[in-house]
């Protein structure tokens, strides 16, 4: 008779902002089917603004499997998602590190036994499933191929002209028509290897863990997939989109900003972003992935 083992999933989910938003998150994950698994919760305050960051340990600081970490100052993305990564990977020693976004909703209570009946036919580093905005907006995959040459330039020279743009108030309607940021590829339901994944929600297998502590860290915001999806393909790892994975990925704007947040929150993205893509080129040319 063979015996399953105990695998441990534990999932990161960096916070930042509003506590309810991330208490909702934390709710989809001990509401996951257990069967024979253990699932532990780690928030990483990122240095949340007007102490919100406290206001959420008090109110899960009794939870059982829920593991609070508060770091001294904004690390970013990538940097802290890479604390709670860390803390799962040698403190409980987790085997399988799922990294989520707070205001990301688990849909398949089973997911669980998805990612091992996945993993055991596949033998995937990174997964990820399909991320559904509340408008029913499809965000995996993000591309098909690596990132690289004249599609890369062409990214990159878009966003100096909208940064130009944006900072002269001129809206730059390109935007509408055409966005590299986001995605040059079709979007796919059925399952597909060696594909760029969103970073809203990630899980990372022993084949990754094993190697790697996280995320590289040479972003702050913005462009962490391509970085990703680039270490991947140079140590010749596995990525995989399972579309039979269902999550909710509950981004909020402002239903009528006006235009001076409209522009500094873009001006912030696209700085963000061109410098995520400036080390990332650099990287390509380097090899250093």
């Amino acid at each position: 008779m063979t015996i399953p083992k105990f695998f441990h999933y534990c999932f990161v989910i960096l916070h930042y902002g509003e506590a309810s938003v991330t208490i909702e998150a934390i709710k989809s994950i001990l509401a996951l089917k257990k069967a024979e698994h253990k699932i532990s919760a780690i928030v990483v305050d990122n240095a949340s603004p007007n102490g919100t960051g406290l206001e959420l340990k008090k109110q899960i600081e009794n939870l059982q499997g829920v593991y609070f970490i508060q770091n001294r100052e904004n690390f970013g993305f990538a940097r802290g998602n890479n604390v709670g990564f860390r803390f799962a990977k040698q403190e409980l020693h987790a085997d399988f590190i799922v990294l989520m976004n707070n205001d990301a909703i688990i849909k398949s209570g089973d997911i669980c036994e998805l990612v091992e009946d996945d993993f055991q036919k596949e033998k995937f580093a990174v997964l990820g499933p399909s991320i559904r905005t509340p408008l029913g907006h499809e965000q995996n995959p993000l591309r098909l191929g690596l990132l690289k040459g004249l599609r890369l330039d062409i990214t990159m020279s878009y966003l100096l002209v909208d940064f130009v743009l944006t900072f002269l108030f001129v809206s730059p309607a390109l935007h509408k028509i055409f966005n590299p940021i986001a995605s040059t590829s079709r979007r796919r339901m059925e399952p597909i290897n060696n594909v760029e994944l969103h970073g809203s929600f990630l899980v990372f297998s022993p084949i990754y863990i094993e190697r790697f502590d996280g995320l590289d860290e040479r972003t702050f915001l913005y462009c962490e997939e391509e970085f990703l999806f680039a270490r991947c393909h140079f140590n010749k790892l596995k990525t995989r989109f399972n579309p039979q994975i269902q999550i909710i990925h509950n981004e909020m704007e402002n239903s009528n900003p006006s235009i001076l947040k409209m522009r500094k929150k873009r001006l912030f993205r696209v700085r963000n972003c061109l410098k995520s893509l400036f080390a990332y080129r650099k990287a390509l040319k380097d090899g250093s992935f």
